[in-house]
């Protein structure tokens, strides 16, 4: 066919380069003077080598591309001139946005009006929160904003008063490329690890849009994904925009969008690739193919320039040169694309920053960057955004100097900060909860919103449509039932394009009452040095005993480590050191089951960990010989220490179907001598899909249950089968599946019904009424079940409410180290929630998780005279997500205003 010939704009790209022939990489090495005199024969002979080579090379792959859609590579990839020319390109690729927007294939009304409405926009300062607004959608779009809108014909919706935000846009997921059920093979199609540079790849070919999270995670308030491959290469591929709708993929994609690219630095590509002995193995050879990628794709743009400056009275005699492999990059060095790049650390963030000035290309934005707030002026001079965690850190060793003051630290600077999920890392429905964590560590109010709404939305090139509440934007609409950055906000409706897309039960909730923290106040030689102080006194707080009395305007006097009086101030006048916290709060220290506290450090360092033993013998472990109360930094335990997490149980690592002995801990301590509570409280049993590795099926699982049972169950016989079966031991049971639960009430029933705890329990809400009848309790963690893998597909958010309705005793466990600091929060959400009073929301962390592992007498999760000194003291509301600890007081020593990292 015909060639087309350079457009205008072409030439004069041209004429500025003075139509040179430049070399494609200049070189600087001089030619020897004994060929001097050959110099220009030398040059004519490799060029024309050179040309030979690049066209037999280039010709079989050679491609135009169609790129004539707002937000592709426009006139650099031979787009409209070459259709004005009447060349049909013989490639015609379809990128991740189509051309022709969605359109309502189910007729709605003919306007939605939202009434008396708290609008939080997304924008920032005074135009962020608008109080007592109307909205009126109409044919999918914003149409109004104001007071006393009229709008005849419109379905109105009187918000009360309630809280209205943009739908949220999280521009980091993996939903619909790694699908629910996240442990079946065919459902994971995120990452292509067979060669570390492809950024060829697209997202939009291995999305699911029937991943049963994603109607989950509108019901939470997200609207718009930017749904990214994994991180398991260097260069993983091309990301797609989609809105959270039913129907099919390109129902899903946003039209017109941007195109993103995505790559990863750090620890992920050299693990997956120096595991094979092939590069990458270290970050040297990560930055070397990265340069070399680019390094190609700069050629390759050089030759496009060079055909396109072509003479139009010499037509072209071959196809303009292309390489789908590198036709991403070339679109990135054109500021065609959008690079988006997974970085922890500072020097992989200032390697990409090396990269990007070398080549001449922009970064959009850096994924994760949980050290971005140490560079965070050089971030912000370079208006890239910062797409991070609020406090998810400390699982590999490049996250482990994450700070919850990042957002905070960051926008000080001036840079954009985005939260994002990661999902299924964080499950994208609580997108909104990121924000709540920021806004309780500094943000302020609309600053936190736009978080996860205009900033991701910015930084992905979908501002001038999404992200906010204005006029003329897509009415992408999410109503709360309160505050949004309350503990426990729920969606009343979510719309998507002005369609009702989730609506759920719930109501909209009376504003709670403004907190007035408390101040705390010291005097003593001893007071707030964390030094061992022979005897201090809290003065003036409320104190929730968790022994059905709770106390106020009282005091808590300690000697020798140990409470000696608890009551009013004339009943129990102050000694020693003294704290004054009038109007906050005290409560017992918080009890966690679950997470290996001083047993792993850093997930992904085995060194840093006690390790996982073989599969027999396991009866005879001991968790206790595995603590460490001291590894490397101590992070995760200083963490949930200052987050008032005072004691810690623990079980064997790994999912042996006979784990081993339980042990419980104190989190502070200088060895585990000194912080031992007991070393000998469960017999931690697991059955379920994550036993099969060593025990091939979950009948065998529990047969060989029932015969160490039957072995226990003798007049001889000693060990902890035996001792659990004469009621000296719990049996903890790590268990999700219904079915398999019901079958360790089955074991149960054989063998005396020795005392039984349900840990996980994700399905367990489907069988509480037997789990009632049998005295079982049930440790929920996560606190909030989302269905996610085989053995947790009936999970529900509701589990809490439906056990406590059923009788049945139920604690929150926090399974992640780095999460423990936020316990309470998890009661928070709870209390809001499940139905449940403002006290058994507390149990739950306290008094419960104590009492379903044989503590009680110790003193753990209560605050009573004659027990160990173990509470916390809070400005206001523990529950609540603006209340700040004020102090940890563990035996001896009183930490004052913990501070977290």
């Amino acid at each position: 066919g015909q060639h087309r010939q350079p457009s205008s704009g072409q030439f004069a790209y041209c004429a500025a380069r003075k139509m040179e022939k430049r070399p494609l990489i200049d070189s600087q090495d001089e030619i020897p003077s004994g060929v001097a005199g050959n110099k220009k024969l030398v040059i004519v002979v490799i060029a024309a080598v050179v040309l030979i080579a690049v066209i037999a090379i280039v010709t079989p792959v050679a491609i135009l591309v169609d790129k004539s859609r707002s937000g592709s590579d426009s006139d650099s990839n031979g787009v409209g001139t070459c259709i004005a020319a009447n060349y049909e390109p013989y490639y015609k690729p379809f990128y991740e946005s189509p051309a022709a927007p969605w359109k309502r294939s189910v007729a709605g009304p003919p306007g939605v009006l939202l009434r008396n409405a708290t609008l939080l926009t997304g924008l920032s300062g005074a135009a962020g929160k608008l109080v007592g607004h109307d909205l009126l959608i109409v044919d999918g779009k914003i149409s109004q904003i104001g007071v006393g809108i009229h709008a005849p014909g419109a379905q109105e919706i009187d918000v009360s008063g309630g809280y209205v935000t943009p739908g949220l846009v999280d521009m980091h997921s993996h939903l619909g490329v790694y699908s629910m059920p996240t442990d079946a093979v065919a459902t994971q199609d995120g990452n292509e690890m067979t060669n570390p540079t492809l950024p060829q790849l697209r997202a939009l070919d291995g999305l699911d849009p029937e991943d049963l999270a994603i109607p989950q995670i509108r019901a939470g308030g997200v609207t718009t994904s930017l749904v990214l491959p994994g991180s398991g290469n260097v260069m993983g591929g091309q990301a797609a925009y989609v809105k959270l709708r039913d129907g099919s993929t390109v129902d899903m994609l946003i039209a017109n969008a941007p195109r993103a690219l995505k790559m990863a630095c750090g620890e992920n590509p050299k693990r997956v690739y120096g595991g094979r002995g092939q590069m990458p193995m270290s970050r040297m050879g990560s930055g070397w193919v990265m340069r070399e990628m680019f390094f190609n794709a700069a050629q390759l743009k050089a030759q496009q320039q060079q055909w396109d400056c072509q003479n139009a009275s010499s037509p072209a005699t071959n196809p303009r040169p292309a390489d789908l492999s590198l036709e991403p990059l070339v679109a990135i060095l054109n500021n065609n694309a959008r690079l988006m790049v997974h970085c922890y650390k500072v020097e992989d963030i200032e390697m990409m920053l090396r990269l990007s000035d070398e080549f001449g290309f922009t970064i959009a934005a850096f994924h994760h960057g949980l050290e971005a707030w140490k560079i965070a002026d050089e971030i912000a001079a370079r208006n890239i955004t910062v797409a991070t965690f609020a406090d998810h850190w400390g699982f590999k060793l490049e996250a482990y100097d994450g700070s919850v003051h990042a957002p905070s630290v960051l926008a000080a600077a001036g840079a954009t900060v985005a939260l994002k999920s990661d999902h299924p890392v964080i499950f994208a429905q609580y997108l909104m909860l990121e924000a709540a964590k920021a806004y309780h560590y500094g943000l302020d109010e609309t600053s936190a919103i736009a978080t996860v709404t205009m900033n991701p939305a910015k930084s992905i090139g979908l501002s001038q449509q999404v992200g906010s509440l204005e006029v003329g934007k897509d009415a992408d609409v999410v109503i709360w039932d309160r505050h949004p950055l309350e503990l426990g906000a729920q969606t009343v409706q979510v719309f998507i394009d002005g369609t009702l897309v989730s609506s759920s039960n719930v109501s909209f909730q009376p504003q709670p009452p403004a907190l007035t923290p408390a101040t705390l106040t010291y005097t003593g030689p001893t007071a707030c040095t964390q030094k061992p102080s022979a005897s201090y006194t809290v003065v003036g707080a409320t104190v929730y005993t968790m022994d059905a009395t709770t106390l106020t305007d009282a005091n808590v006097v300690v000697n020798n480590g140990t409470i000696s009086c608890l009551g009013s101030a004339n009943d129990c006048p102050a000694v020693g050191d003294v704290y004054t916290l009038a109007g906050g709060v005290v409560t017992p220290g918080f009890v966690n089951a679950g997470a290996p506290l001083g047993q792993v450090e850093i997930d992904q360092e085995s060194q840093s960990a006690d390790g996982v033993g073989s599969a027999s013998g396991g009866e005879n472990v001991w968790a206790v010989d595995g603590i460490h109360m001291s590894t490397y930094l101590s992070r995760h335990m200083t963490a949930a220490f200052n987050g008032g997490v005072t004691s810690s149980i623990v079980s064997p690592l790994g999912s042996n179907l006979v784990g081993g002995i339980g042990a419980a801990h104190y989190t502070l301590g200088a060895v585990i001598d000194d912080a031992l509570i007991n070393g000998h409280i469960s017999l931690d049993i697991h059955i379920g899909n994550d036993v099969k590795g060593t025990v091939g099926s979950i009948s065998q699982q529990l047969s060989l249950l029932r015969a160490a049972f039957t072995a226990g169950n003798s007049s001889t016989s000693t060990g902890p089968f035996a001792d659990a079966i004469a009621g000296r031991l719990t049996v903890v049971a790590h268990v999700n599946q219904a079915d398999e639960i019901t079958a360790v009430l089955r074991l149960q029933a054989l063998f005396n019904n020795f005392k039984l705890v349900i840990y996980g329990g994700a399905e367990a809400y489907l069988v509480a009424k037997q789990l009632a009848a049998a005295n079982v309790a049930v440790v929920l963690s996560p606190a909030r079940p989302a269905l996610g893998t085989f053995d947790t597909w009936r999970a529900s958010a509701t589990a809490f409410s439906v056990l406590k309705a059923n009788g049945v005793r139920v604690a929150i466990g926090v399974i992640d180290s780095g999460e423990v600091r936020n316990l309470r929060w998890e009661a928070g959400i709870a209390l809001t929630q499940a139905n449940v009073s403002y006290t058994d929301a507390l149990a739950s962390v306290t008094k419960t998780p104590a009492d379903i592992y044989g503590l009680g007498a110790t003193g753990v999760g209560r605050v009573t005279v004659g027990t160990k000194a173990n509470f916390v003291g809070f400005s206001s509301d523990p529950l609540r997500i603006q209340s700040k600890i004020s102090l940890v007081a563990l035996g001896e020593v009183v930490a004052c205003n913990p501070q977290q990292f």
